[in-house]
């Protein structure tokens, strides 16, 4: 007997098998709350009659929602396929209600949408009051606004985000599909105590180190994970693992209560590594084995107009450290670049290009995208928006809409048609379409000299079933280009099948 059903995915590739958290992070808040709830994975891979199927199997006269985790489900045409397969079933389950979650506002796909409520920020402070609104106990929802007259809107960050750290684990069961050599997503903490001018996300700023995880709560999460699947590979789920000695102080005090070792992949502040050298040893004894870098710019002075250490120097010499480190551990490393933030020209972006093609030594993998500015509603101006999108002006930047874009040419409205909701921009150096032409073409040669790396690029590779790891410590150089040839073998997709099965005939 389920009280509700909530759907997730990511788009079809050889990533199909890491698990994303957000869906089971609200089952184990439901579990708590007293709800029974069954997630179910893959749905980007299913079709309209297999979802119905799948409904029907779950479904109860005690169900009273059904919803969908769409943060990596991007696909148009998926999300189309999703959208009427719940209309269908909307229609045959009246009493059903269905909300959708995820990160960023949506804009339904078809024009009988199924929604009744859509759910933005951290779920998990808001869903409390939902499921007592849904159920019948209460008459009303706390935090709401109405999307085209019928939609309810749920902010979940008006609820607040201070959060009760030792109570954000996630209980995994064994009907969620767990091998042992899987890596399993973790929260370490929740928020950022930096506030970079081009970034938009809603907990930066934090002021103190109540935004980590409870020692005993990470403890028990861990050791359950081990001895119920075997797991002890991870993607450490935080936006900037290495901010503070405190935390990694904090994660030595838990390893050093387990009895098995672990890896793990998460996001490291490039920044901190020179300005705190003792913490790469230590990273690579908890279990480091890859991380993603958010370098976003060589050039200096755009270095510095976003908040950024001016001189790339100094982090060239830390990331080499944590390479070529003492342990002699393959770690794999992962740049992030963003071409078009302030005083970035054609020349200084493809002078970066260069460096990482042809001279840098610690790269395993490098991603260029454009500068992306987005639009919003006066609340996210407020309370999410960047400094950038909230003062493009002051930055330099001219922004337009959608109406001036309907005069620019198609080649334009194509290139923006690919991110939803962002705003087109140039500035006195150049705009959003040289930019977004310019990584394109990057990435055509970056993607054949890929290495396996990064937050969840390595977790995605152990749930693919690859073996990885290096018999020195770390990881094997492999190509992404190799895993992506799994894609092109149907006994890849089996699990898949497999799972679906073990739904319908639970």
């Amino acid at each position: 007997m389920y009280h509700g059903i909530i759907f997730t995915g990511q788009p079809k590739s050889w990533r199909n098998y890491l698990k994303t958290i957000g869906a089971y992070r609200l089952r184990t808040l439901c579990l708590q709350e007293g709800y029974n709830v069954r997630v179910v994975d893959h749905v980007h891979m299913f079709n309209i009659e297999q979802i119905e199927k799948i409904c029907d199997s779950l479904i109860t006269k005690e169900t009273f929602f059904i919803g969908l985790s769409k943060t990596f489900i991007t696909n148009a045409k998926v999300l189309k396929t999703i959208e009427e397969a719940f209309a269908l079933i909307k229609r045959k389950y009246p009493k059903v209600r269905f909300i959708l979650g995820g990160a960023g506002q949506y804009v339904p796909k078809i024009k009988n949408y199924p929604w009744d409520i859509q759910m933005v920020g951290f779920s998990d402070v808001s869903f409390k009051d939902v499921l007592s609104f849904l159920s019948g106990k209460t008459k009303s929802l706390k935090h709401q606004i109405y999307f085209n007259g019928q939609m309810n809107t749920v902010h979940s960050n008006l609820y607040g985000t201070e959060f009760q750290m030792d109570q954000i684990d996630t209980i995994w069961l064994p009907e969620d599909d767990i091998r042992p050599t899987d890596a399993l997503p973790i929260e370490i903490s929740r928020g950022c105590i930096f506030k970079c001018d081009f970034c938009s996300y809603e907990l930066n700023g934090k002021k103190k180190f109540d935004y980590f995880r409870v020692k005993d709560s990470l403890i028990k999460e861990l050791q359950y994970n081990y001895e119920t699947f075997g797991v002890s590979n991870y993607v450490f789920l935080d936006d900037t693992y290495n901010d503070s000695r405190e935390k990694l102080n904090l994660i030595d005090d838990v390893l050093s209560e387990l009895k098995f070792d672990i890896t793990y992949d998460t996001f490291i502040k490039p920044e901190l590594l020179t300005a705190f050298p003792d913490t790469i040893p230590q990273l690579v004894e908890q279990g480091l084995v890859s991380c993603t870098m958010g370098i976003e710019s060589l050039n200096p002075e755009t270095r510095k107009s976003v908040s950024k250490l001016k001189d790339f120097g100094k982090i060239e010499k830390a990331l080499e450290s944590l390479k070529f480190n003492d342990q002699k551990k393959n770690l794999t490393i992962m740049m992030t670049m963003i071409a078009g933030l302030p005083h970035e020209t054609i020349e200084t972006v493809t002078e970066s290009y260069n460096y990482f093609l042809n001279d840098c030594k610690f790269a395993d993998d490098v991603f260029y995208q454009p500068f992306v500015m987005m639009k919003g509603n006066k609340e996210w101006r407020e309370r999410e928006a960047s400094k950038i999108d909230k003062d493009p002006e002051k930055y330099g930047y001219k922004v337009y809409d959608e109406t001036d874009l309907e005069h620019m040419g198609e080649e334009v409205q194509k290139y923006v048609g690919r991110i939803d909701n962002m705003l087109y921009w140039e500035n006195e150096h150049t705009n959003f379409l040289e930019m977004a032409k310019l990584t394109d073409e990057f990435m055509e040669v970056l993607r054949k000299r890929q290495l396996i790396s990064g937050i969840s690029g390595i977790g995605s590779t152990r749930c693919a079933g690859v073996d990885i790891d290096d018999p020195n410590g770390g990881i094997k150089n492999i190509l992404v280009d190799d895993i992506r040839k799994l894609e092109e073998n149907p006994e890849f997709w089996k699990r898949t099948e497999d799972y679906y099965n073990s739904v319908i005939n639970r």
